[in-house]
């Protein structure tokens, strides 16, 4: 179980409990200069000793791209989801060979050796509160899981968010929406699963139904980033399934960032669960009835519904509208059996592709 600051702007609650040791700092390389992301940086560079910090260029957690850990260094994630994915990886301590060996050889249940602590910059990954980490090797997406991996320490500051574009960050909060409902359609659900899923929906479609199209305000921010953990909460013990299945081929190959590519199948998804709901077991039927309710005021999914969601947040509502055609053949090939399996019923793939 991590420990949780929440708030502390300055930091010194949570470099109080480092050890004064070798430090890497992993961020993204356009985050690191902004203001509040460089603040903080800085911050801990004073208090600590022996700093690396370590930019990251590449746009997946790409094996390439994890940097090497020296012994007795604990590692700082400051960023989103691929941030967090690097740090995890490299506080494996295993040199690009090895793990692309293990990976290769189907051993994904790897520990790590270095202390870890993230802070999210994101209102949607919920990566901070996960113990798996995604990598990618020629193009193959590998999900490494280990109970350790779940970060030491997380600090939620509300300070940091700032560092992301009005755009960013609604687009991390819809991977949070979705995250949350497919944790409560996932075969793994439990009572505390949808615990975390049904505050988190809650908290994450009340902030931005408010928003809409305007500037993001810091009690919304502090909702959303709530919200985004508690869904990385739900999917530590769920893991997510069908739209998330299918969304890793629209960001490797169309560039789509991954929480509006997640969205993108969400109607598709809605009308599917509607539609099938006599198949769903009854406590999935009464999940999509809370769903419904928290979308549509009602017990049933209004055909639309969420592509309208999605255009008062001035998003892309389908995949028809991007600038690059989709194969649908491809798509369907590459979907992630893994996050398949997980879903609560037999999927129909080519409904939830076409309607999308």
């Amino acid at each position: 179980m991590s420990n949780i600051y929440e708030n502390t702007t300055d930091f010194e609650t949570y470099i109080s409990k480092l050890r004064n040791e070798k430090t890497l700092i992993v961020c993204g390389g356009k985050s690191a200069r902004t203001a509040s992301i460089a603040n903080a940086i800085a911050s801990l560079k004073s208090n600590l000793d022996d700093v690396v910090v370590y930019s990251i260029k590449e746009t997946l957690p790409y094996i390439s791209a994890i940097p090497k850990v020296t012994e007795n260094t604990q590692i700082i994630a400051i960023g989103g989801g691929k941030v967090m994915d690097i740090a995890k990886l490299a506080s494996l301590n295993l040199s690009q060979e090895v793990l692309q060996k293990k990976l290769q050889d189907g051993d994904y249940a790897i520990p790590r050796t270095s202390d870890l602590c993230c802070i999210p910059t994101t209102c949607g990954s919920g990566s901070e509160a996960t113990s798996f980490a995604v990598c990618y090797m020629d193009d193959q997406k590998y999900s490494i899981s280990h109970p350790s991996l779940q970060p030491d320490i997380v600090v939620l500051d509300v300070g940091v968010l700032t560092s992301q574009t009005n755009r960013q960050t609604k687009i991390g909060a819809l991977d949070a929406v979705c995250q949350a409902i497919e944790s409560m359609f996932s075969r793994k659900a439990n009572e505390q699963s949808i615990e975390y899923s049904r505050k988190s929906l809650k908290l994450s479609l009340g902030a931005l139904s408010r928003i809409g199209q305007r500037e993001i305000t810091f009690d919304e921010y502090h909702q959303l980033q709530i919200a985004a953990h508690l869904a990385g909460k739900a999917i530590n013990i769920t893991k997510t399934n069908l739209p998330h299945a299918l969304s890793y081929y629209l960001t490797l190959h169309h560039k789509v960032p991954h929480g509006l590519a997640v969205a993108f199948f969400f109607e598709a998804y809605l009308q599917f669960l509607q539609n099938a709901s006599d198949r769903l077991p009854l406590k999935q039927r009464e999940h999509l009835e809370f769903v419904c309710g928290c979308l549509c005021n009602q017990s049933d999914y209004i055909l639309g519904y969420w592509r309208k969601f999605l255009d008062t947040l001035g998003m892309v509502k389908q995949m028809s509208e991007l600038q690059s055609n989709v194969n649908n053949q491809e798509l369907k090939d590459s979907v992630n059996i893994e996050r398949l399996k997980n879903f609560v019923i037999e999927p129909d793939l080519d409904f939830i592709i076409s309607s999308s």
